[in-house]
């Protein structure tokens, strides 16, 4: 989702009561077990038949730069109401730091947050942002406007990925020898470990606790926090996120949903192939995907034909403040009405 560098993600399986079934492969593919299926009226071949070179669909209006942070880089960005939130850092100096700003869509005035000691990533969820700032000394925190900021974890390192639940908090913390996926209850108290996998992107619901990575993605039931849910034939999945049910994960394949307990994938957008995929988000019934280095499309939620939205270039994640689709690329920030 957020890429100012290369990360190449394998989903291992280390200890803990967690462990990967038999019949699946160490590169986190599934072993004649789990496919992705095509629907009934794709070709034989699992591709969409519909071209992808369709007429591109222009933002209603100018395309605008809101922000540049130069010499800076822009890593994360998020949006609540009518702000975009956005994490800054030095490519010369990753364990630097950084801020946390904001900018309103209303007068483009820009403010600061927070600081961050390293690569931060952020989610807005349920009215708040969540900052996983990413520094070696790094720590969770969350912020809503006219609030203090409330700490979630202190003294973690390499924070990535986040989701929350009514109760808790999770996310994937790493070191240089092992990465490890963690929870904490929002109400305050000590981090348990959940399983020692390195993985991308979270999504939860009433049952499970999901996370994504190279080749798969994992499920974790929340009475026991055992991993029985487990779906492969992925490539590089950035994304993830549920809806009505339905697991969504993008990687460079396409868009896929899967149905738990089923844990084979139907796809519902092939990709083209030379393109490297980052973030999605969720709005007006459309899957909306940044193509990073080919701008930012979209597809219907219930899958078909791709269409272009932005011709720009566009990195991470898209996200909607107000009537606004936002994106960033490099150090700069971009808004348009699409």
């Amino acid at each position: 989702m957020r890429t100012a560098a290369t990360w190449f993600l394998v989903i291992t399986a280390c200890g803990g009561g967690a462990s990967v079934p038999d019949d699946a492969n160490f590169d986190g593919t599934m072993a004649d077990a789990v496919s992705i299926d095509a629907p009934d009226d794709a070709p034989a071949d699992g591709v969409d038949a519909t071209p992808v070179d369709a007429p591109p669909l222009h933002c209603t209006e100018s395309q605008q730069m809101i922000a540049d942070v130069t010499p800076l880089r822009i890593w994360s960005v998020a949006a609540l109401d009518d702000t975009v939130y956005f994490t800054t850092y030095d490519p010369d100096d990753l364990d630097g730091g950084g801020e946390v700003r904001a900018i309103a869509m209303s007068n483009l005035e820009v403010s600061t947050v927070g600081t961050i000691t390293g690569i931060a990533n952020l989610e807005a969820i349920d009215g708040w942002l969540y900052v996983a700032d990413g520094g070696t000394v790094g720590s969770l925190w969350r912020y809503q406007s006219g609030q203090p900021v409330q700490q979630l974890a202190t003294n973690r390192s390499s924070v990535l990925a986040v989701a929350v639940d009514a109760t808790q908090v999770y996310w994937r913390e790493a070191t240089s020898q092992s990465s490890m996926l963690m929870r904490a209850p929002l109400a305050g108290g000590a981090p348990s470990p959940i399983d020692e996998v390195d993985v991308w992107r979270l999504a939860v619901d009433d049952q499970r606790l999901y996370a994504v990575g190279f080749g798969a993605a994992l499920g974790y039931r929340k009475d026991n926090w055992f991993r029985n849910w487990y779906a492969g034939g992925l490539l590089l999945a950035t994304d993830v996120l549920i809806d009505d049910g339905e697991l969504i994960v993008v990687d460079n394949l396409g868009v896929h949903a899967a149905r738990p307990p089923s844990m084979t994938f139907t796809p519902l957008a092939t990709l083209p192939t030379q393109e490297r995929h980052g973030g999605m988000t969720l709005r007006d019934n459309y899957l909306w995907i940044t193509a990073e280095g080919y701008g930012i499309k979209r597809v219907h939620r219930q899958g078909g034909s791709l269409e272009q939205v932005t011709l720009a270039a566009a990195l991470g994640e898209p996200v909607f403040a107000g009537p606004y689709l936002a994106w960033r690329v490099d150090s700069t920030l971009h808004r348009c009405v699409p």
